[in-house]
C-alpha cells in the first residue's frame, strides 16, 4: 500500500481525539509531539496540527518535517498541482496573514462542488476531525516523493543468457577451424564481448538518467 494512503488511514483512526479542558491533558495528543521529536511539549494546548500530520507519517515509517509549524510542510515531499490533488495529500493553508508564519495542515478528504477542501486534521476545533477550508486560503499541496525502483532495460537473466550463448557459440566455432582462423575469430570474439559489456554499462546509465535506482 502507498505510504501516503497508509498515513491517511492511520489519521482516520484518531478521529474524535480531543483536548482535555483544564489542567489535565490528553496523553494521545502529547505523544504526537514526542513522535516528531518535541517531547518537551507536555500539554495539548500548544498548536498541534503539524504534530498530528507528522505523527501519522512517522507511524508508517515516513520522515516528517519534525517541525511544529504547519508551513514547514510546504518544503516536504513533492509539489502537487491543485488539479492533480487526490485523497490523502498533505494540504497547507494560511491563517491570519497570507505572508505571515501562521498556518494549518492536514490530509485531503475531498473537494466540494464549490472547490473548497474537506480536511482531516488535528487541532480542528480542539480535536481530530474533518473541517472545510476555502480554496482561497490554500498555500500548497504536497505528497510523499515516490521512489521508482531500479529496473534495467534488459533483465539480468537476459544479459547472462546472451553473454553465455555468445561465449558458447564462439568456443564452438574456434574448435572447428584451423590456427590462423582461430586467431582472427578470437580477436573478433573479444571485440564482440567488449561491445556487449559496453552495451550493458550504457543500459544501466540510461536507466539511472530516467530516475531508476
Amino acid at each position: 500500500m502507498n505510504k501516503q494512503i497508509e498515513a491517511y488511514i492511520k489519521a482516520q483512526s484518531f478521529i474524535g481525539t480531543k483536548e482535555i479542558r483544564g489542567p489535565s491533558h490528553n496523553q494521545i495528543v502529547v505523544d504526537m509531539f514526542k513522535d516528531v521529536g518535541h517531547a518537551w511539549v507536555k500539554d495539548d494546548e500548544t498548536a498541534w496540527c503539524a504534530a498530528f500530520v507528522g505523527s501519522m507519517l512517522e507511524k508508517v515509517g515516513v520522515d516528517s518535517t519534525r517541525k511544529l509549524d504547519a508551513r514547514s510542510y510546504l518544503g516536504w515531499g513533492e509539489v502537487v498541482e491543485p488539479e492533480d490533488a487526490r485523497e490523502g495529500d498533505v494540504m497547507v493553508f494560511y491563517t491570519g496573514d497570507k505572508n505571515g508564519w501562521r498556518g494549518h495542515t492536514g490530509f485531503l478528504v475531498s473537494i466540494t462542488s464549490t472547490g473548497s477542501y474537506e480536511i482531516l486534521g488535528g487541532n480542528q476545533s480542539d480535536s481530530v476531525g474533518i473541517n472545510t477550508y476555502p480554496k482561497e486560503r490554500l498555500l500548497g499541496i504536497r505528497r510523499i516523493r515516490e521512489v521508482v525502483p531500479f529496473k534495467p532495460m534488459i533483465s539480468s537473466k537476459e544479459l547472462l543468457a546472451g553473454s553465455g550463448a555468445l561465449l558458447a557459440s564462439g568456443a564452438g566455432v574456434l574448435g572447428a577451424v584451423g590456427p590462423v582462423p582461430q586467431i582472427i575469430l578470437s580477436v573478433g570474439l573479444t571485440i564482440s564481448l567488449m561491445a556487449f559489456g559496453a552495451f550493458i554499462i550504457w543500459n544501466r546509465v540510461q536507466a539511472r538518467k530516467r530516475g531508476e535506482r
